[in-house]
């Protein structure tokens, strides 16, 4: 018991009757650290009370470096996500890319993986010039130049470097994209 008709003893002042949990953590530093008032531990280590919770819980790896004792190396990999997340993937180069697991996928070529989680949840189309291959129509248009070439456009980051690059008219030339004008300069949107 903590406090008994609102008397506390002084060591315990500062305690919580509703944060008063059992601990043991690994801490960024290897070191395993076990207490029993996880509302304080928090306040000296500037750290998010919630978020710690979840460590503790099993629902998150690890947070600014802590974690539990028992979780491995493999499972911190993965950083928070316990579930891998596998699609195909079109390349701002038009290449398809089948990915396993999206994580790791952007951890080594240095991608955003929040972006990339946007984009396998379908909440945006395109990250970074990337693609899924269920959105490769939408984002996708061919062009032809005056010479009758085809160009393949992927996302509007790709059109403003092809006008900067050929000084275009960015504005003008995504009215063309739109099927809004029919041509500029000679370059027209590929029926």
């Amino acid at each position: 018991m903590l406090y008994y008709k609102g008397f506390r003893l002084p060591h315990r002042i500062n305690e919580h009757v509703q944060n008063v949990v059992e601990f043991e953590l690994l801490s960024p530093n290897n070191e395993i650290i076990k207490g029993i008032n996880l509302s304080k531990f928090c306040k000296e280590n500037y750290l998010k009370y919630n978020c710690i919770r979840k460590v503790i819980n099993g629902s998150l790896w690890e947070y600014r470096g802590w974690r539990r004792t028992d979780t491995t190396d493999e499972e911190l990999s993965t950083k928070g996500q316990k579930y891998k997340k596998s699609l195909t993937l079109i390349s701002p180069n038009g290449d398809e890319i089948y990915v396993d697991d999206l994580k790791p996928f952007c951890f080594k070529n240095k991608l955003n993986y929040k972006l990339f989680y946007n984009l396998y949840k379908g909440f945006n189309k395109m990250a970074s010039g990337w693609t899924t291959k269920e959105n490769f129509r939408d984002v996708s248009k061919q062009i032809i130049n005056t010479d009758g070439k085809i160009v393949r456009l992927i996302g509007r980051g790709s059109i403003k470097k092809f006008c900067n690059h050929r000084n275009l008219n960015y504005d003008c030339f995504i009215h063309i994209m739109g099927d809004k004008e029919k041509q500029y300069k000679g370059w027209r949107l590929l029926e």
